[in-house]
């Protein structure tokens, strides 16, 4: 069975307790003061000890950032085209309300860009009915299974014609923490280098380190 849904569950900030995401589970970042140092709120945010005034301070930086391309007027099509992207997602019983946190924040993109869900639940041998605990996000799912398996087989299941029918199909993990992802810059990216492939690079805390390092914050 899958897990209780507090109440308020329709908020984007209503999550239960499931798999650790970045260091933490998933679930609302607490309140904390803020960092007191770039480098510390860096230290802390690998570590997974962010609060929500590092997401605070993080999202005046990235209004910054759109505001500085909305300046610049934008690449052609900026806003004007509404992408429509299938993100294809193995998660377990634990991570879908993670997976419909994570839809919350797209959907508040400036764009009004769609996004649908091909969930893969391989700690389960049927697929739960998620419209008896979260109605708006069971309607954005087009797909899913249950099952063991890995990645590449479940990545198989979506035909070209299923793909065809999106601008993007997007293969995420669903463990993974979103408080600091902004679709619109990103998709600024997406539009000036339409990429036929892309993938995210996981920097280490400073030169020469490597990136899967987790640092202890200090002063």
């Amino acid at each position: 069975a899958l897990p209780a849904v507090p109440a308020g569950a329709d908020s984007p900030a209503a999550v239960v307790e499931g798999p650790y995401c970045g260091g933490r589970m998933s679930q609302e970042l607490p309140d904390g003061p803020p960092p007191n140092s770039t480098r510390r709120a860096v230290a802390e945010v690998l570590t997974g000890t962010a609060t929500k005034a590092h997401v605070a301070a993080w999202g005046r930086f990235q209004d910054d950032v759109l505001w500085r391309l909305s300046r610049r007027g934008g690449p052609q099509g900026m806003v004007t085209r509404k992408f429509k992207t299938l993100i294809v997602t193995p998660i377990n019983r634990h991570m879908w309300n993670n997976t419909a946190r994570f839809w919350r924040k797209l959907s508040g993109n400036a764009a009004g860009d769609t996004f649908k869900f091909a969930l893969f639940f391989h700690d389960m041998d049927e697929t739960p009915d998620l419209s008896s605990i979260d109605s708006a996000f069971a309607a954005q799912i087009v797909y899913q299974r249950a099952g063991k398996g890995c990645k590449p087989t479940f990545w198989r299941q979506i035909t070209p014609s299923m793909a065809a029918q999106y601008d993007y199909v997007w293969l995420v993990d669903g463990d993974l923490l979103w408080d600091f992802f902004r679709w619109d810059i990103f998709r600024y990216y997406l539009v000036r280098y339409q990429p036929l492939v892309q993938q995210p690079a996981v920097l280490p805390f400073s030169p020469g380190t490597r990136s899967t390092d987790q640092p202890t914050p200090t002063a």
